[in-house]
């Protein structure tokens, strides 16, 4: 179901370089999944050890370079170094003599080559719509409810990959990427919609780009507000919880009474845990 009626007006497009997408950001080629790029996460390992390599590569050697995700490598380059790291032979990869815009391609290929996006398909049309929530606090709420609905693979990674970001955008007088850049290199493949059939591929790429803005002002929101949205959202999810969870987020899709009383109930559960730890004081 389409949820377009809770957006507010067109967004401004981003910026000029962003606008013009090779048709693979949207749909990724039929091939082989290895045993890193194109492999659904795993419950035991949600992040892969190379994955986590080349993150804290990045953090050690790039995180000052400017451009960083938005210079591309040569293509030749990237297909030896991928096709090394899914027959198995990454604990010989040195990242250390590879290009620094090479191996953050290496992270966003990943990322763009999951089978399902971080975000989900199934709840592609409920974060695409927090976009239209103009109260921070409010937006915040809502983006918390709908992390503790994803798969706990899932809610690892992007946690992960969102402490990794907003390191990067802390240095962004050097590096040049603030939230805002690095959500355009990166929302199309945290959060796409699912392919429909019975649409052809210029339609299923005509409706990426029609809400392309929407997914880069969730992914820039998330990234400003890190540390607010991720310091409690690893909560053991009860089947009772999330019932009222479910009832509460249907309620709020609807527009209906209940998500305010929901929103209230999440103040006074802030206010209750604020006057414990004066006491605690």
């Amino acid at each position: 179901p389409s949820f377009a009626f809770l957006l507010p007006l067109p967004l401004p497009l981003p910026p000029l370089f962003s606008t013009v997408l090779p048709f693979s950001h949207f749909f990724k080629m039929s091939k082989k999944p290895g045993k890193v790029f194109g492999r659904a996460l795993q419950e035991s390992e949600p992040l892969p050890a190379v994955i986590e390599r080349i993150i804290k590569h990045l953090d050690e050697k790039g995180i000052h370079e400017q451009g960083l995700f938005r210079i591309q490598p040569s293509e030749k380059e990237m297909a030896v170094v991928m096709k090394k790291i899914d027959s198995g032979k990454d604990k010989k990869l040195d990242l250390k003599a590879m290009d620094i815009h090479a191996s953050a391609t290496l992270l966003k290929r990943w990322v763009r080559e999951l089978p399902e996006p971080l975000l989900t398909y199934e709840f592609y049309d409920m974060f695409l719509a927090t976009s239209s929530i103009n109260d921070t606090v409010a937006r915040q709420v809502q983006i918390k409810k709908l992390f503790q609905f994803l798969p706990q693979a899932n809610f690892t990674v992007l946690r992960s990959l969102c402490a990794f970001f907003f390191r990067v955008q802390k240095h962004s007088e050097e590096n040049m990427m603030t939230p805002r850049n690095i959500s355009i290199c990166f929302s199309q493949n945290v959060l796409r919609p699912e392919p429909a059939g019975g649409l052809s591929a210029q339609q299923e790429i005509n409706q990426a780009l029609e809400d392309q803005p929407y997914s880069q002002v969730l992914l820039e929101f998330i990234i400003e507000h890190y540390p607010k949205l991720f310091d409690d959202s690893g909560d053991i999810m009860t089947e009772d919880k999330a019932s009222k969870m479910e009832s509460a987020l249907s309620a709020w899709m609807g527009g209906g009474d209940d998500a305010e009383a929901v929103e209230e109930e999440e103040e006074k559960k802030g206010k209750k845990g604020g006057k414990k730890e004066e006491k605690k004081g």
